[in-house]
């Protein structure tokens, strides 16, 4: 690699190489992976929430431009309290579209790409990639795989599992 930003040593690339071709890894997936797939950053997804709620007359302008600055956790703890208190539904399928067609080919693959590494991710992205990946690529040599303490795919076979973990 031209110029890579950490210093990888061979082996430690290997080993990395082969444990990704037994489908060893579990990939923890950011929101910066969602972000190229055309999503809002956590604060686009608060600040998108906090649109809705003007929109529907729930929030005021002022009021959004007292807590714009808050971090996103913030900004849609409110903006949930908001809609509870309203009775109001609030779909948030809205907020979880690609930008563009261009962002969406770049998730496909990018998510596509992710999918090869393993059955199994942990996340803290609230989009549905991750969920609607097709179907998983089988093991490789699956009967030769050692089973032990630190090897999920023997818990999880094929399986599609998917950990959501809360962003901090």
């Amino acid at each position: 690699m031209d110029n890579p930003i950490i210093e990888i040593e061979p082996k430690v690339l290997e080993y990395l190489k082969e444990v990704a071709v037994q489908r060893k890894l579990i990939p923890f997936i950011g929101s910066g992976a969602s972000i190229i797939a055309g999503y809002p950053s956590w604060d686009g997804f608060a600040d998108g929430l906090i649109q809705k709620l003007i929109d529907l007359e729930l929030m005021t302008h002022a009021q959004f431009d007292q807590i714009k600055n808050q971090p996103p956790r913030v900004k849609l703890s409110m903006a949930r309290s908001i809609q509870e208190k309203s009775g109001k539904n609030i779909s948030y399928d809205s907020l979880f579209k690609a930008t563009s067609p261009e962002k969406k080919a770049k998730g496909e693959k990018l998510y596509s790409l992710i999918s090869q590494l393993s059955n199994v991710f942990i996340t803290t992205n609230y989009d549905s990639w991750l969920d609607n990946i097709i179907l998983p690529i089988p093991l490789q040599n699956e009967e030769s795989v050692e089973s032990s303490s630190g090897d999920v795919s023997g818990v999880y076979g094929n399986s599609r599992n998917v950990f959501y973990l809360p962003k901090d």
